[in-house]
Protein backbone atom coordinates (compact mmCIF):
# COMPACT_ATOMS: atom_id res chain seq x y z
CA UNK A 1 0.00 0.00 0.00
CA UNK A 2 1.57 3.23 -1.16
CA UNK A 3 0.87 6.35 0.87
CA UNK A 4 1.38 9.61 -0.94
CA UNK A 5 2.07 12.52 1.33
CA UNK A 6 1.21 15.94 0.00
CA UNK A 7 3.36 18.97 0.52
CA UNK A 8 1.93 22.02 2.26
CA UNK A 9 1.35 23.67 -1.09
CA UNK A 10 -0.26 20.53 -2.47
CA UNK A 11 -2.55 20.30 0.54
CA UNK A 12 -3.76 23.88 0.15
CA UNK A 13 -4.32 23.40 -3.58
CA UNK A 14 -6.22 20.17 -2.87
CA UNK A 15 -8.57 22.03 -0.50
CA UNK A 16 -9.40 24.53 -3.25
CA UNK A 17 -9.96 21.91 -5.96
CA UNK A 18 -13.78 22.24 -6.07
CA UNK A 19 -13.46 26.00 -6.43
CA UNK A 20 -10.96 25.54 -9.24
CA UNK A 21 -13.35 23.17 -11.03
CA UNK A 22 -16.13 25.75 -10.77
CA UNK A 23 -13.81 28.45 -12.08
CA UNK A 24 -12.84 26.20 -14.99
CA UNK A 25 -16.53 25.82 -15.88
CA UNK A 26 -16.98 29.60 -15.73
CA UNK A 27 -13.95 30.02 -17.97
CA UNK A 28 -15.30 27.55 -20.52
CA UNK A 29 -18.63 29.38 -20.72
CA UNK A 30 -16.88 32.76 -20.99
CA UNK A 31 -14.66 31.44 -23.79
CA UNK A 32 -17.65 30.07 -25.68
CA UNK A 33 -19.38 33.44 -25.28
CA UNK A 34 -16.26 34.96 -26.83
CA UNK A 35 -17.41 33.41 -30.12
CA UNK A 36 -20.61 35.50 -30.04
CA UNK A 37 -19.33 38.44 -32.14
CA UNK A 38 -18.17 36.11 -34.92
CA UNK A 39 -21.48 34.25 -34.93
CA UNK A 40 -23.33 37.58 -34.89
CA UNK A 41 -21.47 38.78 -37.98
CA UNK A 42 -22.07 35.48 -39.74
CA UNK A 43 -25.79 35.77 -39.02
CA UNK A 44 -25.89 39.39 -40.18
CA UNK A 45 -24.21 38.52 -43.48
CA UNK A 46 -26.27 35.37 -43.95
CA UNK A 47 -29.73 36.53 -42.85
CA UNK A 48 -29.93 40.31 -42.72
CA UNK A 49 -28.06 41.27 -45.87
CA UNK A 50 -29.79 38.58 -47.90
CA UNK A 51 -33.31 39.52 -46.79
CA UNK A 52 -32.87 43.19 -45.85
CA UNK A 53 -35.06 42.57 -42.79
CA UNK A 54 -34.42 45.19 -40.11
CA UNK A 55 -36.38 43.26 -37.47
CA UNK A 56 -33.94 40.36 -37.79
CA UNK A 57 -31.04 42.78 -37.38
CA UNK A 58 -32.67 44.31 -34.29
CA UNK A 59 -33.29 40.91 -32.67
CA UNK A 60 -29.77 39.69 -33.43
CA UNK A 61 -28.35 42.91 -31.97
CA UNK A 62 -30.46 42.62 -28.81
CA UNK A 63 -29.37 38.98 -28.46
CA UNK A 64 -25.67 39.82 -28.83
CA UNK A 65 -25.94 42.67 -26.33
CA UNK A 66 -27.53 40.25 -23.84
CA UNK A 67 -24.70 37.78 -24.42
CA UNK A 68 -22.12 40.53 -23.87
CA UNK A 69 -23.85 41.44 -20.60
CA UNK A 70 -23.90 37.79 -19.52
CA UNK A 71 -20.21 37.43 -20.39
CA UNK A 72 -19.36 40.54 -18.37
CA UNK A 73 -21.30 39.32 -15.34
CA UNK A 74 -19.65 35.90 -15.48
CA UNK A 75 -16.23 37.52 -15.82
CA UNK A 76 -16.94 39.74 -12.81
CA UNK A 77 -18.08 36.75 -10.72
CA UNK A 78 -15.05 34.72 -11.77
CA UNK A 79 -12.61 37.50 -10.93
CA UNK A 80 -14.26 38.07 -7.53
CA UNK A 81 -13.94 34.39 -6.68
CA UNK A 82 -10.32 34.33 -7.87
CA UNK A 83 -9.48 37.32 -5.68
CA UNK A 84 -11.02 35.63 -2.64
CA UNK A 85 -9.28 32.33 -3.36
CA UNK A 86 -5.98 34.17 -3.81
CA UNK A 87 -6.42 35.93 -0.47
CA UNK A 88 -7.28 32.67 1.32
CA UNK A 89 -4.35 30.96 -0.38
CA UNK A 90 -2.05 33.74 0.79
CA UNK A 91 -3.37 33.54 4.36
CA UNK A 92 -2.78 29.78 4.41
CA UNK A 93 0.85 29.94 3.28
CA UNK A 94 2.22 33.41 4.07
CA UNK A 95 3.72 32.55 7.49
CA UNK A 96 5.40 29.41 6.18
CA UNK A 97 6.82 31.16 3.10
CA UNK A 98 8.10 34.10 5.16
CA UNK A 99 9.74 31.79 7.69
CA UNK A 100 11.37 29.64 5.01
CA UNK A 101 12.67 32.70 3.16
CA UNK A 102 14.00 34.24 6.35
CA UNK A 103 15.77 31.04 7.43
CA UNK A 104 17.25 30.49 3.96
CA UNK A 105 18.74 33.96 3.92
CA UNK A 106 20.14 33.53 7.43
CA UNK A 107 21.97 30.36 6.35
CA UNK A 108 23.46 31.93 3.22
CA UNK A 109 27.12 32.80 3.41
CA UNK A 110 28.03 36.48 3.51
CA UNK A 111 24.74 37.71 4.95
CA UNK A 112 24.92 39.59 8.21
CA UNK A 113 22.40 38.72 10.88
CA UNK A 114 21.30 42.33 11.16
CA UNK A 115 19.77 42.39 7.69
CA UNK A 116 18.94 38.84 6.52
CA UNK A 117 16.82 39.98 3.52
CA UNK A 118 19.50 42.11 1.88
CA UNK A 119 20.62 40.55 -1.40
Amino acid sequence: MKLSRRTELGEVLYRFRKTFYSLAAFSCVINILGLAPSIYMLQVYDRVLASGNKTTLLMLTVLILGLFLLSGLLEFARSSVLIRVGNKFDMELNNRVFTASFERNLRRAGVTRRNPFKT
